[in-house]
């Protein structure tokens, strides 16, 4: 009976400490920054082009955005810039990252 007691205990206590951790991990992701810094670059052919970012590591992802940072972005092809993204989604291009904000201050590659 002792040893049922001493069991379940411990179980109690690893079922707590789980939780404790699934909290402090969800806390983590929810403040990271949702940054990617790489080349702009137009992607496929015409009339079907896309704006992309190409990263250092050389992956390169499709810039949902709206019109007014599209129009920004499109006259700095080939420039370096840092883009803050809200979401990622897999499409049958590739991966495309809906772009809320990027910066205008674009370096040169």
């Amino acid at each position: 009976m002792k040893s049922y007691r001493v069991f379940m205990l411990m179980l109690l206590f690893v079922i707590i400490l789980l939780i404790l951790c699934g909290c402090t991990t969800s806390k983590e992701t929810a403040n990271e920054k949702n940054e990617l810094t790489g080349m702009l670059k137009v992607i496929g052919n015409e009339p079907f082009t896309k704006l992309a970012l190409q990263t250092l590591a050389g992956k390169t992802y499709i810039l949902q955005c709206p019109l007014t940072i599209q129009s920004a972005l499109l006259k700095h092809q080939g420039y370096r810039t840092t883009v803050r993204y809200d979401s990622l989604k897999q499409t049958f291009e590739g991966q495309a990252l809906h772009i809320i904000d990027a910066d205008t201050a674009f370096t040169a590659h």
